[in-house]
Formats: structure tokens, sequence, C-alpha cells
């Protein structure tokens, strides 16, 4: 999905309209088009997770709701409407989430008792259900009561169980879904081979997943080497993440991955071409490498043309394309190693949508820079 000059700048709009309303600045960098650039900032203390989809982002509240806002053309912020929200608007029906992830133009969750939800565009079944109704409520996937997370991609979601079993839904054109076929189906089906999985995260039509020993498997896309195995061919079986055994943390981009080892260093691979891997080219690659200069990061998040990683410190390093401000730094420019987000000194985890980062800080508060 491209922006145009007309969506951009309500969105624009939107985002400076949320940033008053959460009493904190908003600036639009000049350029020749009108749009561009938009940059939020926001400041509300109330968090203890959040998650960027494509033109939206969702956080869990101390309370247990999910508070959702930005695009809404296909019900992705679950209010029941699909009508733009400006301000942070709480999911109906959800008091009870652990887990939360934004794709697209869709959104899941995990509730009470390992539940799964999911709302928004669902013309590839990525909903979970048998239709293919897009919905604007959470409506329930399968019958599962021990999901821990979830992971929601361009058109395919998947869900983490405590036994750490992977289950994935939609759109398959790829092999996304990592049961073995590239045919389209109806519903969950389990991903082949995963016993031990600690964490998942899915890019636009791959997905990814961190197994206990720290090893990385990855299944789908690999038209730009995003799942790392040195080889051109797409994977519909989960297949093993080249060189990596020591893995902490992974994120799935649109079209590359990233991973944080237990050195605390970063590794990328895939897609590059605006730097978004750090390691000081813009030459995609089939394997992992070494993001240039951090050695102390805890977290990583890959978006769909750049990357941010927390570092120990907790300042925020990123890298790749800040056409929107994207990076946090006032410059426009492609970064193609990491340059440090201004002003971020207290942030505790990051996820990166399309054209826009979203930071949790230490206090709970939530600070989102960049735009469409």
């Amino acid at each position: 999905m491209k922006p145009n000059r007309g969506r951009s700048f309500i969105v624009f709009i939107l985002l400076c309209v949320l940033s008053v309303l959460l009493s904190a600045s908003c600036s639009r960098k000049e350029s020749g088009e009108a749009g561009e650039k938009p940059v939020l900032v926001s400041n509300a203390p109330t968090f203890l997770s959040v998650a960027a989809g494509g033109y939206h982002a969702c956080a869990i509240k101390s309370t247990g709701e999910i508070t959702c806002w930005g695009s809404n053309s296909f019900g992705q912020l679950g209010h029941g409407t699909r009508s733009d929200s400006a301000k942070p608007d709480d999911v109906t029906d959800i008091h009870t989430a652990t887990s939360v992830s934004g794709g697209e133009t869709h959104t899941c969750a995990i509730v009470s008792n390992g539940v799964v939800v999911c709302w928004g565009f669902n013309r590839f079944g990525q909903l979970g259900t048998e239709t293919v109704d897009s919905s604007p409520k959470a409506i329930r996937v399968g019958s599962f009561t021990d999901g821990t997370a979830v992971a929601a991609g361009g058109n395919h979601s998947c869900a983490l169980f405590r036994s750490g079993t992977v289950s994935c839904w939609g759109y398959n054109q790829f092999g996304q879904l990592g049961n073995g076929t590239t045919a389209r189906v109806s519903g969950p089906v389990p991903v082949a081979g995963i016993q031990n999985a600690t964490m998942i995260s899915a890019g636009d039509s791959h997905t990814c997943a961190l197994i206990v020993d720290g090893s990385v498997l990855c299944w789908g896309n690999n038209s730009s080497g995003q799942l790392g195995t040195g080889k051109p061919e797409n994977s519909p079986v989960p297949v093993p993440v080249s060189g990596i055994t020591n893995a902490r943390a992974i994120s799935a981009g649109d079209s590359h991955t990233c991973a944080v080892l237990a050195t605390g260093k970063v590794l990328c691979w895939g897609s590059n071409a605006t730097g978004q891997i750090g390691n000081g080219s813009m030459d995609n690659s089939p394997v992992p490498v070494e993001v240039t200069g951090i050695d102390n990061a805890t977290t990583v998040a890959a978006g769909k043309f750049h990357s941010c990683a927390v570092l120990s410190d907790h300042h925020v390093s990123c890298w790749g394309s800040n056409r929107t401000g994207q990076l946090g730094v006032d410059a426009e420019d492609y970064f193609r190693t990491p340059v440090a987000s201004d002003g971020i000194t207290t942030a505790a985890a990051v996820t990166a949508g399309e054209r826009f980062t979203c930071v949790l800080l230490s206090d709970g508060a939530v600070k989102c820079f960049g735009g469409l």
C-alpha cells in the first residue's frame, strides 16, 4: 500500500491532534511535497507495551485494555467503526490483554486464559475465521486457550503457545504459514517442526521464530534474502538462519529481519535498499550481517524501510530511511549505519511501523515519531 499526498496530509493532521490531546509536541518537516514528513511525539504514561502496524499503532494499558490510533480503513483499530482515530481509543470488549501485534491492516491480541483474537482486514483469512469478512471488532481465533504471544504480518498472523509450538493463518502464497505448502487454508494450521519457540515475529510475507537454544528459524518469502539462509529459494517450512546460535530477540520487517545476540550485537539480513540492515551498504544480504557500532542492544524492531534497537543505556539507535523522520533525527536522508534518536534516554522497548517508530519508556509513557 503506497501513501499519497492527500492521505499523508490527513494522517499528519490526525497525528498532530493526537499529540495535542496527549500534551505532547508535534512538528512537520518542510519539503517540496505537502504531507510527506509528519513527526509525532506523544507521551501518555499508562502503557505496558506498544505495537506498530502498517499505518496504525496499538498499546496495552496497565488496566489490560488495548487502545489503538491511526488509520482504520478496515477496522484495524477495533473500535467497531472504520473511521480513522486522531487519539487512542479503546478496543471494544477487551479488558485482559497480555500481547498485541499490528499487521498491515489488521491487529491480533492474546487475552485472558490464552485466548487469541483478531480484528480488521480479512480478505486473506488473516483474522483466522472461515470467512473472508473483515471485522471492526475483535473476533476469536479458533478455540485456543494457551496463547502467549501473537505476530501479525502483511496478510497473515501467527500465535505462540505455552508448549513452544506455533500456529499461523491467512495468506500463504509464499509459504509464510509454515505448514509445508503454499495452498490456501481455512483457519489456523500448525507450523511444521517447531516445538520450543520462545518468540515469534511476522514480516510482510515471511515469519520467524526464536528457539530456546538461541537459534532462529524463518519461513516464507525469501526474494530479498529475508530468511537468512544464504539461498534464494522461498521455504514453506522453517529453515535455520545461517550462523545464529545465541539470539535473544528477533524482529521481522517488511522484507528484512534482525536479531539481537546474547553479546548485545545486532545482526540483520534481507532487503537493504535504504540501509535498513545497518552494515554501511545498500546491498541486500541473504545471510546475517553485523549492524555497525552496536554491542549493547537489548531489543530490536524492523519496519519497512528502517530498523531500531534499544540499547542497555536506554537510548535508541535507528538506521535506514529517515524520509518521514522515522529514525527520530532531524535530517531527511538514508542512514546506512545507526544514529541516535533525539531525546530518547529511558527506552524500554521499541516497535517499527511502515514509516514510523514508537518507543515505550521506562515510566510507561509512549513516544512516537515519523509518519506516512
